[in-house]
Order: C-alpha cells, then structure tokens, then sequence
C-alpha cells in the first residue's frame, strides 16, 4: 500500500508494520484486540484453518469466525483486511462519499473477514449488528467497501445477528472450547467414530444428554465423560451433529459420522 501524508499516525504506523500483509499462520490482521478499546467482547482464538491466533472484536465478529473456520471449503481467513487507501480515496472521490477520516485524518478502510475458499474464490464479509444500518457513516463506508470489492471481482456480503439462529449460538459456543486438543485428547478424538459413535447408536432415539449419563455409569466413568468426548468429537469433525437445533434437544440418533458442515447461515449480497 501507498503512503499518504495525511493518513491517521497509527494507521501509516500499522502499514509500516504490514498490517494486512501474509496470508496463512504468517498474516497480520490491521487490528489487534489490545489496541482498541473494547465493548467485553473482544476475544483471541486460535484458528482451526490456519493455527494462528485471530483477533476478534465482537461476539458477532467471533460467531461468524466460528462458522468460517468449520467449512470444509475455507482454506484461510484474514480478519481485519486493509484496502488500499490509495484506492479508498479514489473510490470515494469518484462515488462523492465521504472518506472515513478521525481528526481530520485519513483512516484505513477494513473489511471484517476476507475468506478463500478452495479453486481460489474469495468472498469479503463485512460483519456488524444491524442497528448500525441506520447510520449514515456506516453507509457510506458499506458503499465504499462494496464497490471496492466489486472492482476486484470479488463477492461481498454484510451479516448480521439477524441471519444466525438461536440455536446454533448456543451449539457453536458449547463445542467451541473443545477445538484445541492435546496429544493426548487428539488421540480420543480419533477414537470416537470407533467407539463413542456405535455406543450412541444403541440409543436410538433417547435424548442424547441423558443417554451419555446412562453410559458414565455402565462403563464406571466420571459423571460427563461421554458428553465431553462427544463434544470433542464434533468440535474436532470426526461426528456431525444438527447444530441448528439445540444440543439440549439432541437425539442419539441425530449423530453421525462425520460429513462436512456447510456454512448454516443465509449471506445476503448488499
């Protein structure tokens, strides 16, 4: 990216630093959590995709992640993407927006997600919570990022809250924490479609939670030890579960081995 004398500091400071360069375990993302200043919700997770730490500044922001980092067909995801400034103000010049600027200087423009799917397809995903719709600023920036990306040939969406499910919140935060496993959870990982997989089959159509106690005490396990294998399980992609329906309401037979999970949200092209 071009430098341009009247760009805010930090941004010029973070395009010195490559922000938004490397794609993989080597890219930076533009915004780091510790830099802005944050709502609670800001999180670092590492990726399943790319085995590096991503940088997550909304629990919007982390669910959409979630999504993306479970689709078979995503092979890298960089948060916090740069578009050329030198680009933007061109852009903005030509559709007579404003320039998103703070203390009548430059700033950056990002888009939330930039996603690659396999055969080299990128999709942009700019992510926020739909009352932000109603400002003017918000939508200025929104067509500006919009017709950035068009001119690159690329597909952008906006998501908001309105397009996850209740239940698949819930789902994806409950088996989320299982997606970093030791050498040694690894290996009970690889062990569930052997063994986890046809002792849930014998349930049929019992609830999925009570039938795991039932199991704890016929093997003389801990109270949980088939729930959380389970949970690994699915978090790891050796079984499938109908994740947009609550784990709470889970039957025995509603798991499966292993399928790859689609992406289970509606993007809307705007």
């Amino acid at each position: 990216m071009s430098s341009f004398q009247n760009i805010d500091p930090k941004d010029a400071e973070k395009l010195t630093e490559k922000r938004g360069e490397g794609i993989g375990k080597d890219y930076i993302p533009f915004f780091k959590v510790h830099e802005l200043s944050s709502s609670g919700e800001s999180i670092r997770i590492r990726g399943a995709k790319t085995s590096r730490i991503h940088h997550l500044l909304s629990g919007l922001e982390f669910l959409t992640f979630q999504i993306f980092d479970w689709s078979p067909n995503v092979v890298d995801i960089r948060e916090h993407f740069p578009l050329n400034i030198s680009e933007t103000i061109t852009l903005a010049e030509s559709l007579g927006l404003n320039h998103p600027v703070s203390n009548k200087k430059l700033k950056v423009v990002t888009t939330n997600f930039l996603i690659d799917l396999e055969g080299g397809e990128k999709l942009a995903i700019n992510v926020l919570y739909k009352k932000e719709l109603s400002k003017k600023r918000i939508l200025e920036k929104l067509q500006l990022e919009k017709s950035y990306w068009q001119n690159k040939g690329v597909k952008w969406f906006v998501v908001t809250e309105e397009q996850f499910s209740a239940e698949l919140k819930e789902n994806m935060a409950w088996i989320r924490p299982y997606a970093d496993l030791s050498d040694h959870e690894s290996q009970i990982v690889k062990e569930a479609q052997n063994v986890l997989f046809p002792r849930l089959q014998k349930g049929s159509s019992k609830s999925l939670m009570k039938y795991c106690g039932e199991l704890d005490d016929s093997y003389h396990l801990k109270p949980g030890s088939h729930l959380e294998m389970l949970r690994n399980a699915v978090a790891n992609k050796q079984l499938s579960a109908p994740l947009n329906k609550s784990f709470h309401s889970w039957k025995c037979s509603e798991i499966e081995l292993y399928y790859p999970l689609q992406v289970p949200v509606n993007l809307n092209v705007s």
